[in-house]
């Protein structure tokens, strides 16, 4: 059995308001066309949407210029101005990417800077709370569009921005070669974001909402981007909350030397070694080459944010240590089974079957896991997930191999921690395993600091229920609430199994949980404290609070072997 990297984008991975210009809020803002669009007149020219009993809805706004030709690896340039009134009615093109998880699609498109905006379809008397949704996928994967604000606009009665930014090669190359005249490259994606939180400052009062009260969340990857911009000098003022789902600012990020490697062996790969052309070389190779060498976790290039001393000057594990973040309030947690979406990952290729040519009961060889885990369970860009015919259980010896292989000397002890329970299938045990040491350790450390400093409150999802994907081989052990399990919670998607009644009843408390930590900045539990560590959990028909969070999933036991 070949061991895998576990989920990068679940581990690693304020200020004063500055408003926008006044614009109008409520019936005047806002025209209905006879066929009942909205129309909405942003400051680059007037948009027409759609409207649905509860909600209006906006696609496919370009918040920045097209990046191609000279702008491929350029910081983003303010988006195209237009006359007449813009077709708003389907999203833009996601950014270039190989086929990740089901909620996510292939595409090779460079003309993607792309957001959507979701507004409660009636008007109101005074300016609604923004949340700005950026998307996980390992800066590799992932679109806006592929998450619907129509539950929390219409029901949390707030206004949703979701939007796209640069990822893989195009987002995240910190090539020397590329550098600009101030010597920096790289963090294209995060300076994307920048430029939607701007454009979020200037146009959120035309869709009736407030520049001035903006929450920047997001799920793994995204939380570490939100992370990352609450360490960013450049977003200061764009945003007012902070919610970090599934991800720790404990966890650095990648040192600017890291990076410069990873680029030169990502340079080396496309076939670009000429020292004098290099930047001509990767200029001239298309978004397809670019997105296939960049490849899946755990076999391609490992790109993503960088401390580059511009765009993030300092590493956000290190600003949350100083302090040196923007100081906004923050609601952040995460699923009690994240990882055993990387165990569904490793039956999803393969990983688990003896090798065609083996006798029957002899495993694949193991790989040593990578020193940065991976996002997405997919050791290669052979091991293509649509393509594997079978699902192979995880034994008990290929259990106790992964642990030996993953934690070297410290494996007896884990072992002794998390032993076998026939009670339970082996996937269940190192779902555990991982859980406890890449999700709630980090989490639960990186909640603890941002408490000294700010507000702050933590969730736990932990509906054992949790619909999952509708596409891909059917698990072999019960998911439970795995990475990626809330979504469906708090957006409208198409790749999950619908909600039951009483998971429509828990959407409801997550949704009003969420606009009101946006509305308000507090949540409808008390704030987290190192002598009253309330943790709130979502489960069944409702939430309650708990304060076993750190016993349940051995927070001591992790933080006396370091990680």
């Amino acid at each position: 059995m070949t061991s895998i990297p576990y989920p990068r984008w679940v581990v690693a991975l304020g200020a004063t308001a500055i408003l926008a210009p006044v614009m109008a809020v409520g019936p005047a803002a806002v025209a209905a066309d006879r066929h009942g669009a909205a129309v909405v007149r942003t400051d680059q020219g007037a948009v027409r949407g759609t409207v649905a009993v509860g909600h209006r809805s906006f696609q496919g706004i370009p918040y920045g210029r097209p990046p191609l030709g000279a702008l491929r690896w350029a910081p983003p340039q303010p988006g195209p101005t237009w006359t007449g009134v813009r077709d708003a009615t389907r999203p833009g093109a996601a950014c270039a990417q190989l086929q990740g998880l089901p909620m996510d699609a292939p595409s090779r498109a460079e003309d993607c800077l792309y957001l959507n905006v979701t507004t409660p379809r009636s008007s109101a008397r005074t300016a609604r709370p923004v949340l700005v949704w950026l998307h996980g996928g390992d800066f590799r994967f992932g679109g806006g569009d592929r998450y619907g604000g129509q539950r929390l606009a219409a029901d949390g009665d707030v206004i949703v921005v979701t939007v796209n930014y640069r990822l893989g090669a195009l987002g995240f190359l910190a090539h020397p070669a590329l550098a600009g005249r101030d010597g920096i490259t790289g963090n294209f994606g995060l300076q994307d974001q920048q430029a939607a939180l701007r454009w979020v400052r200037r146009n959120a009062a035309a869709f009736g909402g407030d520049p001035g009260n903006v929450t920047l969340f997001g799920q793994s990857a995204g939380a570490t981007s939100v992370c990352a911009q609450l360490a960013a000098p450049g977003s200061a003022g764009l945003f007012h909350r902070a919610i970090m789902q599934s991800n720790s600012c404990a966890n650095p990020v990648q040192t600017r030397a890291e990076a410069i490697a990873a680029a030169e062996e990502f340079a080396r790969r496309i076939g670009c070694t000429d020292t004098a052309a290099v930047a001509a070389c990767l200029r001239g190779r298309t978004p397809a080459r670019l997105i296939e060498t960049a490849g899946y976790p755990g076999a391609g290039v490992d790109l993503g944010p960088v401390v580059d001393g511009h765009t993030l000057p300092v590493d956000p594990a290190e600003a949350l240590t100083t302090g040196k973040l923007h100081r906004v309030p923050v609601l952040t947690g995460m699923n009690r089974d994240e990882s055993r979406l990387a165990v569904w990952g490793m039956e999803r290729v393969g990983l688990n079957c003896p090798a065609p040519s083996s006798p029957p009961g002899t495993a694949l060889s193991w790989q040593e896991p990578s020193p940065v885990p991976s996002s997405q369970p997919v050791p290669s860009s052979e091991a293509d997930p649509s393509s594997v015919p079978e699902s192979c259980p995880l034994t008990d010896d290929q259990y106790r191999e992964q642990v030996r292989a993953m934690f070297g000397v410290h494996a007896d002890e884990v072992l002794s921690r998390y032993p076998r329970d026939r009670a339970h299938p082996a996937s269940a045990t190192l779902g555990a395993v991982l859980t406890d040491h890449e999700y709630a350790e980090p989490v639960y450390s990186a909640a603890l600091a941002f408490a000294r400093r700010v507000s702050t409150f933590v969730y736990e999802f932990a509906d054992e229920d949790a619909p999952f994907f509708t596409e891909g081989p059917e698990p072999t052990f019960a998911t439970g609430a795995y990475h990626c399990a809330e979504l469906p919670y708090l957006f409208t998607v198409d790749y999950a199994e619908a909600l039951t009644p009483t998971q429509r009843r828990l959407s409801d408390e997550m949704v009003r949980t969420w606009s009101d930590f946006a509305r308000t900045g507090r949540a409808g539990w008390p704030r987290l404290r190192p002598d009253a560590p309330d943790v709130w959990v979502f489960a069944g028909g409702g939430g309650s609070v708990r304060t076993d969070f750190a016993a349940a999933h051995s927070y001591d036991f992790w933080r006396s072997l370091g990680r």
